[in-house]
């Protein structure tokens, strides 16, 4: 009589167990995070001239600021025409709402202008504005710091304070959170500064712009 084929039974240990509940997570957590990942936001971009934001301040300086004399070791300078070597931007948002930065800041007068662009005037600080897209031209310096922005325009810039509006800031450079000092934030080339006032920060916006003018 023959007898019946008997079934060898897989051995299935601890270890064997193990590797397979790893594999599983790993796999789970492989289509998991390409399903959940947001895509990378498209960088907006920026011309001359163009404004970002809702206009509140006026052009140039305040009467605290920048109006010919030294700022800290900087010099106003007189240039035949405006145009930093390097451009950076500053976005500022207030509330959940974008504000401009405006024309002419680190620009005495008196002034001339070609549209809503600011070409030239009595003397120029090394970081400046020309237009209110939030571009700033400056001069390729060692040293130029958010901090001598506003020191030149003459508005107020703490955690807790940017230029009149008070409540939390929030600081992101190209993107990332930024938790030192605000005025020590380098100004170099084709820096991406956000500054968030309000409750509700909002994912800092991403600019594509032309090094230069």
């Amino acid at each position: 009589m023959k007898r019946p084929a008997i079934r060898r039974r897989r051995r299935t240990g601890p270890r064997f167990r193990v590797l397979m509940i790893l594999l599983a997570g790993l796999t789970i957590g492989f289509f998991v995070s390409r399903q959940g990942s947001p895509p990378s936001p498209r960088p907006t971009p920026l011309r001359i001239g163009e404004r970002v934001g809702q206009e509140v301040f006026p052009e140039g300086d305040t009467a605290s600021g920048g109006i010919g004399q030294n700022v800290g070791k900087f010099s106003c300078q007189k240039l035949p025409s405006l145009g930093g070597a390097a451009v950076a931007h500053l976005t500022l948002i207030a509330f959940g709402r974008t504000v401009s930065i405006p024309p002419a800041i680190g620009v005495v007068p008196p002034r001339q202008k070609i549209g809503a662009i600011v070409s030239s005037g009595a003397c120029a600080y090394p970081v400046h504005t020309v237009d209110d897209s939030g571009l700033l031209e400056m001069e390729k310096l060692r040293g130029l710091t958010l901090g001598l922005l506003f020191a030149v325009w003459g508005e107020k810039l703490s955690r807790t304070d940017v230029a009149g509006y008070r409540g939390r800031v929030e600081a992101y450079v190209n993107g990332a959170a930024y938790h030192g000092p605000l005025d020590s934030i380098r100004l170099v080339d084709g820096e991406q500064v956000t500054l968030e006032v309000g409750p509700e920060p909002r994912t800092p916006p991403v600019y594509s712009f032309r090094s230069g003018r």
